[in-house]
């Protein structure tokens, strides 16, 4: 019984979505995204239910929940334009053919014939089989992302590091690494108040140098997109790794101490808010070593 139900509920499901009501021209776009992801997500839960697998009575609830949001954005089908109306008529021929047993993945509509209401209507004057052919040819809608950033650290020095990574949908993982020069070896070490542990006091001669060295590895959340399905996204990063931030003091002997109390190694800790959008990725967040050095940092590169 409980089998017949799940059946039955993902069969309404899909009827539900398969109802082509649609309202203002720069909604209908983004609600047409999102209808074909949903309408994959009830294909897909109807077979997993015929197959035999268990399906979870919280993922039905989430489905119907989702579409009732999308009903308060829709109207009335006769304010849907000629390509928009022809996109739907797409993906309903994908859903009679998904029921037949069609293997192929989400319908997409060619872009050449709808990027404007003007095209729309040379894909009527078409031939049969080349309509058959467009509106059929298979198209995933999200795709993976790799992305490189160039990124610029720092409070008391420039630190300039890389970002790179791979997003997909509202998830993603990255690689990042920095380092800036001013290493220097130390013949000993000191305290931030001049003293030397071993004895005595520093004299400087006034100069410094400070070097930082981090590398990290991290996740990206994105629940915010932006514009059309597979457009931007925009969220947030986190990431552990090592990280190393080392003060030096010259003496007037032209030797280098270590300044222990003002320098430390070990775990790197960062995180920040990041933004995709189109070809374009943008970060600004912390960074911080032992949770007792932290730097500022922007990013910005190329997502592809």
């Amino acid at each position: 019984m409980r089998f017949r139900f799940k059946i039955l509920m993902i069969c309404s499901l899909i009827l539900w979505v398969c109802v082509p009501v649609y309202s203002q021209t720069g909604t209908v776009d983004r609600a047409l995204d999102e209808y074909e992801s949903l309408l994959v997500e009830a294909v897909s839960l109807k077979r997993r239910s015929l197959a035999g697998e268990s399906v979870l009575q919280y993922e039905l609830y989430n489905l119907a929940g989702r579409l009732s949001a999308i009903r308060k954005t829709l109207g009335s089908s006769t304010k849907m334009t000629g390509s928009q109306k022809a996109h739907m008529a797409a993906l309903l021929k994908w859903y009679d053919m998904a029921e037949k047993g069609y293997p192929g993945t989400i319908v997409w509509v060619d872009p050449l014939y709808f990027n404007h209401d003007t095209r729309a209507a040379s894909w009527f004057q078409q031939p049969e089989t080349v309509r058959e052919s467009l509106v059929c040819s298979p198209r995933k809608p999200y795709r993976w992302h790799p992305f490189a950033e160039i990124r610029l650290a720092g409070f008391d020095a420039a630190i300039p590091g890389i970002r790179l990574g791979v997003t997909y949908q509202k998830w993603g993982g990255y690689l990042a690494a920095q380092m800036t020069g001013g290493r220097k070896t130390a013949d000993y070490t000191c305290l931030s108040d001049g003293r030397i542990p071993s004895g005595g006091a520093i004299y400087t001669s006034g100069e410094r140098a400070v070097f930082h060295f981090g590398v990290s590895a991290g996740a990206l959340y994105l629940p915010l997109r932006l514009g059309g399905l597979d457009t931007g996204r925009a969220g947030l990063y986190a990431g552990l790794g090592y990280g190393q931030r080392d003060l030096y003091w010259q003496d007037i002997e032209s030797r280098w101490a270590r300044v222990s109390d003002r320098s430390w190694r070990g775990l790197g800790v960062e995180a920040g808010a990041i933004l995709f959008y189109k070809a374009l990725c943008a970060s600004l967040g912390l960074h911080t070593v032992r949770f007792s050095h932290a730097d500022f940092e922007v990013g910005i590169g190329v997502r592809l």
